[in-house]
């Protein structure tokens, strides 16, 4: 589990995100940093630094 996307995120292949006990988001590290909506809308934390 890591709370700072933008740190880890350039270093794996895959990420996944679950929210509740299920998976909300599952897919390329790259993909998810790239889409900004998707780190709000999951995370809370798009342009946060």
């Amino acid at each position: 589990m890591e709370h700072h996307a933008e740190s880890v995120l350039p270093i794996f292949d895959h990420a996944r995100i679950m929210v509740n006990g299920q998976f909300a988001y599952q897919g390329t590290a790259y993909d998810l940093a790239m889409d900004t909506a998707t780190q709000t809308r999951l995370l809370g934390v798009a342009g946060e630094h």
